[in-house]
C-alpha cells in the first residue's frame, strides 16, 4: 500500500521510536518472559552472536529462543560497550568468545549485526579468526560504511568512514568463510544505500518482493533469506536454508 509522501517522514521517525524503545525494554524480558533451558546435546555447531552499535546482548533473545528451537544447545550472546571500543578491540572480544568454544566443541558459526558485523568481519579477515568459524552471517552491516560516521564516538570513524581505512581493508580480497550477507532495502542510518552492501557484492534476491534482500559472496549453496515476504515465499526459503544446515524454523522476521 502506498503512503503519502506527508507522511512518510513522521511514520519512519515513528517505527524508529517504537523500535529503540522495544530495543532498550529487552533486559526486562529477563524477569517476564526468561529463556527455556539448552536443548541437551545436538549435532548442530555452537552459535555466536555479536550485537551492533548501541546494542546488547539481550536483543537476540528472540533468535536465541529461535535457535534453541532448532536444537542448538550452545548459544553464545557476546556483548561489549560499543561507545568506547575501537574496531581491533571489539574484534578481541570475539576472539576471546570463539577461541575456547571451538577448541572445546568444533568450529563455530558466527552472526554479527549491524557494527558487530564489521567487527566479526574485521576478525575473521585480519586477526585469524577464519580458523575457528565455519560459517558467518552479516545482519545489516555497514561493509561500505556511512555518510553518518560523525554522528558516532570518534574511536569509530575510521572503521565506518566510507573512505576510511577499514572499508577499504575489509573490501580487499575474498571472504575467508562462507558467508552470507543480510542487509535491508531502507535503512535511514547506513546512507548511501550502496553502504549496505558490499562492494565485492555478486547476487541479489527477492528484490520485488521483500522488504530486506540479502546479497553476498556467498557459495552458489549458500541460502538467502528475506522478512516480509508472502508466505509461499517464506516457506521456499526456509526449506532452502534448512537443507544448507541453517536452522531457523518459523517466520525468521518474527519475534517472540
Amino acid at each position: 500500500m502506498s503512503r503519502s509522501p506527508w507522511l512518510a517522514v513522521p511514520y519512519t521517525a515513528t517505527t524508529e521510536i517504537v523500535a529503540n524503545l522495544r530495543s532498550a525494554a529487552w533486559p526486562l524480558a529477563r524477569l517476564v518472559h526468561p529463556l527455556p533451558r539448552p536443548p541437551e546435546g545436538g549435532a548442530h555447531p555452537p552459535v555466536v552472536l555479536v550485537h551492533g552499535y548501541l546494542g546488547h546482548p539481550d536483543m537476540f533473545r528472540p533468535l536465541t529462543r529461535r535457535l534453541y528451537a532448532a536444537g542448538v544447545g550452545r548459544v553464545v550472546r557476546l556483548g561489549y560497550p560499543s561507545m568506547r571500543l575501537g574496531l581491533d578491540q571489539i574484534a578481541d572480544r570475539i576472539g576471546e568468545a570463539v577461541r575456547p568454544l571451538a577448541a572445546a566443541h568444533g568450529r563455530v558459526d558466527l552472526v554479527g549485526h549491524s557494527l558487530g558485523a564489521v567487527a566479526c568481519r574485521a576478525w575473521l579477515k585480519v586477526y585469524g579468526g577464519d580458523a575457528h568459524v565455519r560459517r558467518f552471517v552479516s545482519l545489516g552491516g555497514p561493509h561500505a560504511g556511512t555518510a553518518l560516521f560523525r554522528f558516532t564516538p570518534p574511536v569509530l570513524w575510521d572503521v565506518l568512514d566510507p573512505d576510511g581505512p577499514w572499508v577499504h581493508r575489509l573490501n580487499t580480497g575474498p571472504e575467508p568463510v562462507p558467508t552470507t550477507v543480510i542487509r535491508a532495502r531502507y535503512d535511514h542510518q547506513v546512507l548511501p544505500r550502496s553502504g549496505r552492501r558490499w562492494p565485492a557484492q555478486t547476487r541479489s534476491c527477492s528484490r520485488a518482493t521483500a522488504t530486506t534482500a540479502c546479497c553476498g559472496r556467498a557459495p552458489p549453496t549458500a541460502p538467502c533469506w528475506t522478512r516480509s515476504w508472502p508466505p509461499e515465499s517464506g516457506r521456499l526459503l526456509r526449506a532452502r536454508a534448512r537443507r544448507n544446515g541453517f536452522p531457523i524454523p518459523g517466520h525468521a522476521g518474527a519475534t517472540s
